[in-house]
């Protein structure tokens, strides 16, 4: 029997940080014990559910941004970010994003918060760049960047193989923290379902979280991905209990679509 070659699971956890973007701090102290509780718990059942060729990493992102944050002290060149919650000490960012299909698959890089082309001249008047991101799997945003923007040099947490090569074939030097050969990189809040990549479904701006696209594409049987999603799906529900708890309202996971069924 063929075997498949062992992959690397890297879960970036950072509900915290993407919930402190818009609570309080007074709620956070609050909460955080037990979502702490909860998603550790929920890792230690991931893991066991995994494949035998999956080997699971867990980077806390305030770790990996602080990490991040000391490396590009080197740098001479002005830091720009794809990432404006995780990576707060930026000077300038890029609020390009990517829009997705309902297979996960890249569809193109849209406009976000601005008007890109506008937000392109900005950047590029400020000469070469050092990017900063926390992961790239398949690079193709970091790629948009390199081919829009004067990037000098980037910096990533956690970065994969295809993307480093094809950063480095673009005459840009990669500074990754972790490197990985073959990499499937998740943010917990995706794997959750309380955010996704942006989707246009029936012509509605959606976000599919990854209970979609890394579960329905993962390299496990039709039942264990079965329990994957409802053990996705059982500590989503224990999430928004604990928010609802201490007042949060949490319509914004409203636009997370949990099925294509």
């Amino acid at each position: 029997m063929m075997s498949h070659p062992p992959i690397d699971l890297v879960i970036t956890n950072d509900i915290v940080s993407f919930l402190a973007a818009t609570v309080t701090e007074d709620f956070l102290q609050a909460s955080i014990p037990s979502i702490h509780a909860l998603i550790s718990e929920f890792l230690s059942n991931l893991e066991h559910h995994l494949p035998p060729n999956y080997r699971l990493s867990v980077f806390d992102v305030t770790h990996l941004a602080t990490q991040l944050y000391m490396e590009t002290r080197k740098t001479n060149f002005p830091i720009v970010s794809l990432d404006k919650i995780n990576i707060p000490w930026a000077q300038h960012y890029c609020h390009a994003t990517t829009l997705i299909r309902e297979n996960g698959d890249i569809c193109w890089v849209s406009k976000s918060e601005t008007d890109l082309h506008q937000e392109v001249a900005s950047l590029r008047s400020l000469g070469q760049i050092a990017l900063v991101d926390i992961g790239a799997q398949s690079g193709s945003l970091v790629s948009w960047c390199v081919s829009n923007l004067l990037v000098g040099e980037s910096y990533l947490g956690v970065c994969s193989e295809p993307s480093r090569i094809r950063l480095e074939k673009a005459g840009v030097p990669v500074r990754p923290l972790h490197h990985f050969q073959q990499l499937q990189w998740v943010e917990l809040k995706d794997l959750l379902g309380i955010d996704g990549r942006r989707c246009v479904i029936e012509g509605r701006l959606m976000k599919l979280p990854a209970i979609i696209t890394f579960i329905e594409n993962a390299h496990v049987s039709a039942a264990d991905r079965q329990i994957l999603r409802n053990l996705c799906l059982k500590v989503r529900a224990e999430l928004v209990d604990i928010l609802v708890s201490q007042k949060y309202v949490t319509r914004q996971f409203d636009d997370v679509v949990l099925s294509l069924d």
